[in-house]
């Protein structure tokens, strides 16, 4: 705890700003220490409070330079940033946009899958795969699973399908 300040002073500061932590009798910000950028974290603590005006001085508005650039500090940018970015890391945008995108491609894949179904069913050939799955991206539906659109994919794709219905029917049987 600073000099300058009682146990009531520090426990009241703290509550009223979060961001305030203490250590060896510094003054620093959680936002930045809790920011993972070094340089950042070397800035976060700012002078001890050595140069306290005097013992009367015991209030919160003591002028000591560490005070007061501690208290600039919670509107400048560098704090500013670091609270976005950690709002953000507590979001989690990262994981929810790798869900709905892992989402998207498996619904691609099933179109995929239903296309080379739908040719195999109707004994077409495979060679019209590449204009049905155009078509379906004319009328809106995503198919980004490039790599799946063409005949020979298709192919395989119907040789896979066959086979899991051929081991499934077996498992019913059996």
């Amino acid at each position: 705890m600073p000099e300058c300040w009682t146990r009531s002073q520090l426990i009241e500061k703290t509550k009223i700003y979060k961001w305030l932590i203490v250590r060896n009798r510094k003054l620093g910000c959680k936002t930045m220490s809790e920011h993972q950028n070094p340089t950042d974290w070397r800035n976060s603590f700012v002078v001890g409070f050595d140069k306290c005006l005097s013992r009367s001085h015991m209030s919160f508005e003591v002028k000591s330079a560490g005070v007061l650039k501690m208290f600039k500090h919670r509107n400048s940018g560098g704090h500013e940033a670091a609270e976005r970015i950690l709002a953000t890391t507590e979001n989690k945008v990262m994981e929810q946009m790798s869900a709905r995108l892992q989402k998207s491609r498996e619904h691609s894949t099933q179109r995929i899958f239903r296309t080379a179904y739908y040719l195999a069913k109707r004994r077409r050939p495979f060679a019209d795969m590449p204009e049905l799955v155009d078509s379906q991206a004319l009328y809106g539906a995503e198919m980004r699973v490039r790599v799946l659109q063409t005949d020979v994919s298709c192919a395989a794709v119907t040789v896979h399908i066959a086979a899991e219905m051929r081991r499934r029917l077996c498992e019913d049987i059996v």
